[in-house]
């Protein structure tokens, strides 16, 4: 198997390479991993470029590679249990291009497998591009590419493993967080070749956040550390537990090698003594304290902006220094000192965002967040939690005056015909059209009823883009499963529009190497 999920040793594991090609163009299946994905191989004594074009309904798709006297050219956007044909062409300066056609055979998809199901999809309010997402359900996950109609074109299939926050950089390549204390930050291309496997800096391991800035990446870590005393209860903020193990979260900044340049230890920022709901919950055997799940660099390149789900707090932070510069929370439970950074809304009926996710910068101080609304309260104040019939989840846009120490509404959306709590997960993507892609990644009530009320798994994924200015959808898919199929639903994590499959560029050579680092 070409993606490889161990930790790095003292020596890159080898890796494995095409058989010798033949003369004429050939179809190589690739891997059981990556299924619809197809490789083209050919041996020519002179150097060619090698073009592949193929047909789905009206859209066509084509690949090159090349000059080489070997090329190879991966072939990305089949759909599932179809035969495909596809005109390959050789091209030489002053020879008569060879045109060969192939048929390309792929088969079903794999079980279990959830349900697509299309509420909408307008290809011409869409921005350009397909859809790239992580879809996961107990001990199975996929990465998928959907086309503006909602078919799969691309699937990746890793047995015992989930990496989350998949997305494409700006290579083509693909990266990842494979979670926990054995995974690692990986960056693989679309045949499923492992490129890059950065090992955990901290003892509990990489989690939900992997972005590539310039000269490198931004990522989260965390361990467990004792704390000598931590809250033990909701509702009596003097209750307290001693000695007990925390997740302590970090962000991390890596050069392009996988060398930690910066690494802020948030347990130095945020008060120890504050909790928010769900901070009592124990994962990877510490509790899940502040629950950090996006970190971004800011369009300054200045500024990190992080998103703590349970303490209900965005931290802006100095890059450099990680010195803290403001917060966007309610105003439960801060002392003053940090209450003093906090931004104090513009209107008086601003709701503050709850249990958010996927925090992202953009100039002029706009952010946009996905706020997932859990209980849109906090611990230790009269505000009593939402209970599940109650609860919603939004898309918003706020806009943050450093300056001034404010935060202004700017606008937030809802699907306008059901009330949707979208309990954790969740993502955000301004698109360049001024679209916006959302990912209500945790669907787990729709308007009021659990969905194994309604006949399906616990929860759904749903990926909607809208116009912010309108409200108006272009594209909003479902994923989800009956519940006697598979009891515990299906859930995505992120999604990302990626360039049309077809022309992704493939930055892979024949003498693939990996960079494994062991920091």
């Amino acid at each position: 198997m070409w993606l490889l999920l161990q930790a790095c040793t003292g020596q890159a594991p080898d890796l494995p390479t095409l058989p010798d090609p033949p003369e004429g163009p050939s179809l190589l299946d690739v891997d059981p991993v990556v299924p619809l994905t197809r490789v083209v191989t050919l041996h020519r004594a002179h150097p060619v470029t090698v073009t592949a074009t193929w047909q789905l309904g009206e859209r066509t798709f084509t690949a090159r590679a090349g000059p080489g006297t070997d090329p190879e050219l991966t072939l990305v956007g089949f759909p599932p249990d179809a035969t495909v044909p596809v005109e390959v062409r050789l091209s030489a300066p002053g020879l008569t291009d060879e045109v060969e056609e192939l048929l390309v055979e792929t088969d079903p998809l794999p079980a279990p497998f959830p349900e697509l199901t299309v509420h909408r999809s307008d290809p011409a309010a869409m921005a350009p591009g397909d859809t790239l997402l992580g879809v996961a359900t107990d001990g199975t996950w996929y990465g998928l590419v959907l086309d503006p109609d909602g078919q799969v074109l691309w699937l990746h299939e890793q047995p015992g493993a989930r990496i989350w926050d998949v997305h494409q950089d700006d290579s083509g390549l693909l990266r990842g967080v494979v979670f926990g204390a054995g995974g690692g930050l990986l960056t693989f291309d679309w045949r499923g070749r492992t490129i890059q496997w950065i090992a955990p800096v901290h003892g509990a391991g990489w989690h939900h956040s992997f972005a590539q800035i310039p000269g490198g990446h931004l990522a989260l870590a965390h361990e467990v550390v004792t704390f000598p005393s931590y809250p033990a209860s909701y509702q009596d903020p003097e209750a307290e537990q001693l000695d007990v193990g925390v997740l302590v979260d970090h962000v991390v900044e890596l050069d392009d090698d996988g060398a930690v340049v910066h690494d802020i230890d948030l347990s130095e920022i945020v008060p120890h003594d504050r909790i928010g709901y769900r901070s009592l919950v124990t994962e990877f055997d510490g509790i899940d304290w502040t629950h950090a799940n996006s970190a971004e660099l800011a369009p300054d390149g200045e500024t990190l902006i992080v998103s703590l789900r349970h303490q209900d707090a965005v931290l802006a932070l100095d890059r450099a220094t990680g010195a803290l510069r403001w917060i966007l929370a309610n105003p439960a439970n801060w002392p003053p000192e940090l209450d003093a950074l906090r931004l104090q809304p513009t209107t008086p009926d601003f709701v503050w965002p709850y249990h958010q996710h996927a925090v992202e910068p953009q100039p002029d101080g706009l952010l946009l967040l996905f706020d997932n609304g859990a209980e849109r309260a906090s611990p230790w104040t009269d505000d009593e939690p939402l209970g599940p019939s109650e609860r919603w989840s939004r898309v918003l846009a706020v806009r943050v005056d450093e300056a001034a120490g404010t935060v202004a509404p700017v606008w937030s959306f809802t699907i306008h015909d059901v009330q949707l709590d979208a309990g954790a997960m969740g993502d955000v993507d301004l698109l360049p059209d001024g679209n916006v892609l959302s990912v209500w990644g945790y669907v787990v009530h729709e308007d009021g009823l659990s969905l194994d009320e309604t006949g399906r798994g616990r929860t759904l994924g749903r990926i909607v883009e809208f116009a912010p200015q309108t409200g108006a959808v272009a594209f909003d898919v479902a994923l989800w499963s009956d519940v006697d199929e598979v009891p515990a639903g299906w859930n995505v994590y992120r999604a990302q529009r990626i360039g049309s499959l077809g022309v992704i560029p493939d930055p892979m050579t024949d003498d693939l190497t990996l960079i494994c680092t062991k920091t």
